[in-house]
């Protein structure tokens, strides 16, 4: 029993020393199989990234602020705000896009984009999204990217579009688009809207004096001074931060009357008084 046992180990023995001395028969003494015997060194490399130019990629950017996901859009949106050679493709886009084709996402973020990087050249691009026929956040959109970039001459514009805004957003957006833009027109408006508040107390016109203390028109110290009388005591204070900040030093003797706490027993008001003394 014990000798078909031992007679097939010596038989597996013999046959692995003899694949073992074949194996070797080609190779020189010390010779051993590398790395590369399995895996040859290839002769050359083939790229696998190619450089994309920026026009390219400002391209790709605003593809993905049409269809990527938030995190995508988010991405293209703060890549193009970085990028200030991207506003004449931004606005190459806008002008594509209609009320057929547009996305609200896509048109705010470009016109937020275009706001910031743009410049007076690039208005024209904007203009269509003032329309009424777009939702108030388009337009709420496009106003605050012309409070950045439109001129002057775009006054008369702005100030036909406000009558035309029914929606609390767009029309305060528009108003400051106006105070932004400088224009002579748009100042004498926003001060006459001043008006109307102070003497109807519309809520609604609110906004108009924020518009007018950040109006960059030069003759806005004279419009401030000749509504002087019509103030509160609260927005009077406000007025006299203004022209300080315009140049205007000798107004301690009109400031230092709303130190009175008889006559004026706000603590705010005294406080804002005795801050603005300090400015000059």
């Amino acid at each position: 029993m014990k000798t078909p046992f031992y007679f097939k180990s010596v038989l597996c023995a013999a046959a692995v020393i003899w694949l073992f001395s074949c194996s070797q028969q080609n190779n020189p003494a010390g010779a051993y199989a590398t790395i590369d015997d399995v895996f040859p060194t290839p002769k050359s490399v083939v790229p696998t990234y190619v450089a994309v130019d920026e026009v390219q990629l400002v391209d790709r950017y605003i593809q993905h602020i049409h269809v990527g996901n938030k995190e995508q859009h988010r991405f293209a949106v703060q890549r193009l705000l970085a990028n200030p050679d991207c506003a004449d493709q931004v606005a190459a886009e806008l002008k594509t896009l209609t009320t057929d084709r547009f996305t609200i996402g896509s048109v705010v973020s470009l016109c937020q984009v275009l706001g910031d990087v743009g410049t007076d050249s690039h208005a024209v691009a904007i203009l269509p999204f003032i329309e009424t026929i777009f939702p108030p956040i388009v337009r709420t959109a496009a106003f605050q990217a012309l409070a950045f970039i439109a001129t002057a001459e775009y006054g008369e514009m702005l100030i036909a579009a406000y009558a035309e805004q029914d929606e609390s957003s767009p029309r305060d957006a528009c108003l400051n688009a106006l105070s932004q833009c400088g224009n002579d027109q748009g100042l004498d408006f926003i001060a006459k809207l001043v008006v109307q508040w102070l003497d109807q107390g519309e809520n609604a016109l609110q906004s108009s004096w924020n518009a007018l203390l950040l109006n960059s028109n030069p003759r806005l110290q004279q419009v401030l001074v000749g509504l002087q009388s019509r103030l509160s005591p609260f927005l009077a204070l406000q007025s006299f931060g203004v022209r300080i900040s315009l140049g205007e030093g000798d107004l301690q003797d009109e400031i230092m009357v709303y130190l009175d706490s008889e006559k004026y027993p706000s603590s705010g008001t005294r406080s804002l008084a005795v801050q603005l003394l300090g400015e000059l």
